[in-house]
């Protein structure tokens, strides 16, 4: 019933509107009335293409017009070069891989790369503006492109954390410099530290090598903490007492890895990602631990192996990102499918393959509210260690996510179906659909960017594959599949200083609320 109190402090910018390009039907309108066009120059004498150039757009036309009258087509150019303006940090040639024509290709002032083009540059967070306009070239038939570019600072401070359980307050922070050395290379560093948890990460990430379609990112990252196992029946023998403990199990554990990964973006501007992660896990479990629940005693299975131990896997991620905007987005499509595979052959410890995909549409309505469709769903085949686990947080907005891996709340969920959800923490299975209203209060350049009001409603649901055995319960009532409601309402407002949401979970977030635990398995 709580959640994180997450407030991303970011100077990225909020992609917030769209600015004018070249699209006309007759330029002699733009030359009489500037105010309608971002243009410098008179476009009028912008002359069409020179005699010899073919374009496969006029192959089209003419085949249409000899089969039916068809409406006038823009002119086309050849794109005799590309003027980048405004750029103080970000260098040329990085903003010149993000634009989808070339110098020497033809297009129409209403090319569809133009637009594509802008939308690329405005998601990667360098810009507060990008403007496109045309120039007369050199010579007959040809243009120039000019893009226009507003930076900002794109040190971002992020993942500003403040939380407080019934075990301990917790907080963490995430600096990532987005556009280091103005070569678009990313740069983060991250830590979270409550009560016995504490955790960081480093990461680096070139998302295009020397501008070709192949990016790289490589991270190290150390956690340490305790995490609980069972309900307050649960019997535990320790090592260290030999004493009987009752209460819930516990399980101290250090984790310290590094991974490696590449992509490639493929036809159809998907991307193809495959990566390497390693850890060395070093964890102290009770030598017994068991649960009794009616008239069934049974071990409890930590899913980790004590003493030292080694997690090495394989993955490779199918994804696709068509937002207009990476804060407040209106519009576009964000999906992906992944695999991952830790196998002894590897020198893993723990034999397990883990599958996830996830889809979110939105789009923007006639009266400028959005709507927002998303699914997930994952599923764990094996033996994996519990904190590879699908976890409550992940799915419920109202209870506290995990932060660098670790959990530093026990609550659970709602219950508001009245299944056995309560008793789920980390789980093999896991799937969730939702919906959300996004209503756009303000936008602007500056300043405050942008204030969207939002509500959202969903289903989820986590489980293990004993949870969809169709046996009664000891009372005689049917057991059924652990589902559960969750939603979430409240502001989210991009500033000049940073972005931050203000919503039920995350100020319920900072209430702390003893429960009685139940059984986690």
């Amino acid at each position: 019933m709580a959640r994180i109190f997450k407030i991303s402090l970011s100077f990225l910018l909020v992609l917030n509107t769209f600015p004018n390009l070249i699209i006309a039907e007759d330029f002699s309108k733009i030359k009489e009335n500037p105010s309608q066009s971002d243009t410098a120059t008179d476009l009028e004498s912008i002359e069409e293409v020179p005699t010899g150039i073919v374009t496969n757009n006029e192959k089209n036309e003419k085949t249409q017009q000899e089969t039916s009258p068809t409406p006038a087509v823009l002119p086309q150019y050849v794109l005799e070069k590309i003027v980048v303006k405004g750029n103080t940090k970000t260098l040329r040639g990085t903003i010149l891989h993000y634009i989808s024509i070339k110098e020497g290709y033809s297009f129409s002032p209403d090319d569809p790369r133009i637009e594509k083009s802008r939308i690329k540059l405005l998601s990667t967070g360098w810009f507060s503006n990008v403007k496109f306009s045309l120039e007369k070239g050199s010579k007959k038939g040809f243009a120039i492109l000019v893009v226009t570019v507003e930076e900002r600072s794109t040190l971002l401070l992020s993942n500003l954390l403040i939380g407080n359980s019934s075990i301990t307050p917790y907080g963490g922070l995430e600096i990532t410099e987005r556009n280091f050395l103005g070569r678009g290379l990313s740069l983060s560093g991250s830590f979270v530290a409550g009560g016995p948890g504490k955790g960081m990460q480093i990461e680096f990430f070139d998302p295009s090598i020397k501008s070709s379609p192949f990016s790289f990112g490589t991270s190290i990252h150390y956690s340490s903490g305790l995490d609980y196992l069972g309900d307050s029946s649960a019997l535990s023998i320790y090592k260290d007492s030999l004493d009987v403990i009752k209460g819930p199990a516990r399980i101290d554990y250090t984790r310290i890895g590094w991974a490696i990964k590449g992509s490639y973006i493929l036809p159809m501007s998907l991307r193809l990602t495959l990566k390497y992660r390693y850890e060395y896990i070093d964890a102290i479990l009770p030598i017994v631990a068991i649960q009794t629940t009616g008239e069934k005693t049974k071990p409890l299975n930590f899913g980790i192996v004590s003493g030292k131990s080694h997690l090495s896997t394989i993955s490779a991620v199918i994804s696709y990102d068509s937002r207009n905007d990476p804060f407040l987005p209106c519009e576009g499509v964000n999906f992906g499918i992944s695999f991952e595979l830790s196998n002894s052959i590897f020198g893993s410890s723990y034999n397990y393959s883990k599958y996830t995909t996830y889809f979110e549409w939105l789009k923007k309505l006639k009266w400028s509210h959005v709507l927002k469709l998303g699914i997930s769903a994952g599923l764990i085949a094996g033996s994996a260690p519990f904190f590879e686990k699908f976890y409550i947080g992940d799915l419920s907005d109202l209870i506290p996510q995990r932060i660098l891996g670790l959990s530093f709340d026990r609550r659970k969920s709602f219950n508001l179906l009245n299944t056995n959800i309560n008793s789920m923490r980390y789980e093999t299975i896991a799937a969730k659909i939702f919906i959300e209203y996004i209503i756009p209060l303000y936008r602007k350049n500056r300043g405050i960017y942008g204030i969207d009001f939002f509500f959202s409603a969903g289903l989820f649901m986590l489980a293990s594959p004993e949870d969809f055995e169709i046996t009664p319960s000891n009372d005689g009532s049917q057991k059924f599949v652990p589902l559960d409601i969750t939603g979430n309402t409240g502001f989210r407002i991009d500033t000049q200083a940073g972005f931050f949401e203000i919503s039920v979970a995350t100020l319920l977030s900072l209430i702390p609320v003893e429960e009685e635990l139940t059984l986690w398995r």
